[in-house]
């Protein structure tokens, strides 16, 4: 046996859930006690395997590989943008086979990016527009759909909200914003988080990682769960050497929630001792991973104080909490320069399943007059949207994201979409309502190149795009570190994140079930115990009124006074929480 997979499990993701049982001729690849391979990254011994022994339920039997037509693509579930090739035949995506790109992925792709894609096919995904009837959504016709949503917006008369969910492309987001700005009036939009340019100073490949020498992650968010390539990336560089340091509530530092602004403060300060190691190292990577980074200014601040910006191989590295997010903000930007801010919302228009299920858009929806989502699934939008209209997935699309390194990636629709594509009804509502909106994706991209991206071409791009250049770095005050608010609703913080394997491109493929985040809440052991809870307990988390059964899991590697809880089991809880049996 070669024992590829072996190593790979060993050596590269570090489960270590992969072994060789027996001996000689008797030798097989096997787990511990015959338990499911539950690793992230599982999905890469099946493409390392040389002989298939290794094969993929989704794949195997469906037909000879020569049989497929391939697309050099890029995913778009995570902000890292690891390099895919898309496999289909008759239409239909039958495989994602990851695509070499030395600086990003180095070969290496999730399990959500390789297995998720059959969503796209669910019995559940909405394919023709639907409109809130007296008992349920009803089908009608396009254009009925689209005589509807010019009526709300005129019935809005300039009062309308965008909400964008970071999972569109450039393209996509720039029509929409043209639609909302020019054709409706209105300058107001809900981002998925603030972006910033503040970073471009410190920029360098994620592949700069494996040769650090000193690494801090400000770690409120699980790096695994919000940009899980980078997880390897780290796992590498400790393997050659660097130390990595985790700043979080369950790091080697341990902070509460919110306090990552106030660790860059104390590391920016000649006294501190981590401060004095990292201005020493010749290669130093400074990541943030959670909320409240004010687009990446936080950390900045702190690459300037170490000089990073004058040191090769060092530099600084958001990870947002959706692919995109850049990437929407610069399309936003680039369709209009006015700021008109509606008081009230006449209408909301929700873009994407990730943004129709945030409670910050379901908030703003009970008080709109009218909404309009576009969306794959109905799960969300369903209970509130007055008209939902289908929506394209990554792989359906054409297209450009930048990632978390501000690296512009082109993703190329691998397969038709058997809904209608957004840009060919935009086309023709933007000719209703007066606005000039190219009938391409290529075209949309030269239109906001020469805006927002220096003109650059697609070309340029190729299909292993490059990294742009840092850019000169300026002097600035660092974004004032707030304190915490304080607790309401509970003595113990909670700790909200979205795990990996959530969202509608998990829920709705089955393969991927056994890896849906556990009904369960992370307690340290100290609070455990004065509480009187063990391991596997079955406990109330309860806060203002809302109150939610889960298994305790007890982490002693916690802060003491948090509790971590994945969103999708978190309910209406407020921030301050209390934990107890039944």
């Amino acid at each position: 046996m070669c024992f590829r997979c072996t190593r790979f499990s060993q050596e590269v993701a570090e489960d270590e859930e992969l072994s060789a049982v027996n001996r000689g001729a008797l030798s097989m690849i096997a787990t511990f006690e015959d338990e499911p391979y539950r690793g992230p990254f599982s999905g890469n011994v099946v493409e390392l395997c040389p002989v298939g022994a290794l094969t993929s339920t989704q794949y195997r039997f469906k037909a000879r590989p020569w049989e497929y037509e391939q697309a050099a693509s890029v995913c778009g579930l995570c902000p890292v943008g690891c390099n895919v090739a898309v496999q289909s035949r008759e239409g239909r995506v039958q495989r994602v086979l990851s695509r070499n790109h030395p600086e990003v992925d180095r070969g290496w792709l999730c399990d959500k990016g390789r297995f998720s894609y059959s969503h796209l096919y669910s019995d559940e995904r909405i394919l023709t527009p639907r409109r809130r009837g007296v008992r349920e959504l009803e089908e009608l016709g396009w254009e009925q759909a689209l005589d509807e949503l010019e009526g709300m917006i005129e019935r809005a008369q300039g009062e309308v909200v965008l909400a964008l969910s970071g999972s569109e492309t450039l393209e996509l987001a720039y029509a929409l914003a043209k639609i909302v700005r020019q054709g409706a009036g209105s300058d107001r939009v809900v981002l998925p988080e603030q972006a910033a340019d503040a970073l471009d100073p410190f920029r360098v490949p994620i592949a700069a990682l494996a040769e650090a020498e000193e690494i801090v992650v400000f770690e409120e968010c699980p790096v695994l769960d919000r940009a899980p390539l980078i997880e390897l990336w780290l796992k590498q560089a400790r393997r050659n050497g660097a130390h990595v340091t985790r700043i979080g509530p369950s790091g080697d530092i341990q902070r509460g929630r919110g306090e990552a602004a106030l660790a860059c403060q104390e590391l920016a300060e000649q006294e501190s001792a981590l401060g004095k190691r990292l201005r020493a190292a010749e290669r130093t990577i400074l990541l943030w991973s959670g909320g409240g980074g004010a687009g990446g200014c936080h950390l900045a601040a702190l690459a300037h104080a170490l000089g990073l910006h004058e040191k090769e191989g060092s530099g600084a590295l958001l990870l947002p909490a959706s692919p995109n997010a850049r990437g929407v903000a610069e399309a936003w930007a680039a369709a209009g320069d006015e700021n008109r801010q509606p008081r009230q919302i006449g209408l909301l228009v929700v873009s994407g399943d990730e943004a129709a299920s945030e409670p910050q858009v379901r908030q703003l929806a009970e008080h709109a007059r009218a909404t309009v989502a576009l969306t794959l699934f109905a799960g969300d939008s369903g209970e509130w949207a007055d008209l939902v209209l289908p929506a394209t997935g990554y792989l359906e699309r054409t297209g450009t994201m930048r990632n978390l390194e501000g690296r512009l990636q082109r993703l190329r629709g691998a397969t038709g979409s058997p809904a209608r594509s957004e840009l060919s009804w935009l086309v023709e509502l933007a000719g209703r309502l007066g606005v000039e909106l190219p009938g391409s994706e290529a075209a949309l991209f030269t239109e906001l190149s020469a805006k927002v991206l220096d003109g650059i071409s697609l070309a340029s791009l190729g299909d292993r795009a490059p990294l742009p250049p840092r850019v000169e770095a300026k002097t600035f005050e660092a974004a004032r570190a707030e304190s915490p608010p304080t607790l309401l609703g509970g003595p113990l913080e909670l700790i909200r994140y979205r795990a990996l394997f959530s969202g509608p491109e998990v829920a709705h493929v089955p393969e991927l079930a056994f890896q849906r985040p556990a009904a369960e809440v992370e307690i340290s052991p100290e609070d455990a115990d004065r509480r009187g809870i063990s391991a596997d307990d079955e406990v109330v988390v309860r806060s203002n009124g809302t109150r939610v059964t889960l298994r305790a899991r007890l982490n002693a590697a916690l802060l003491p006074g948090t509790v971590r809880i994945a969103a999708e089991h978190c309910a209406e809880l407020a921030r301050g929480v209390e934990v107890s049996r039944p």
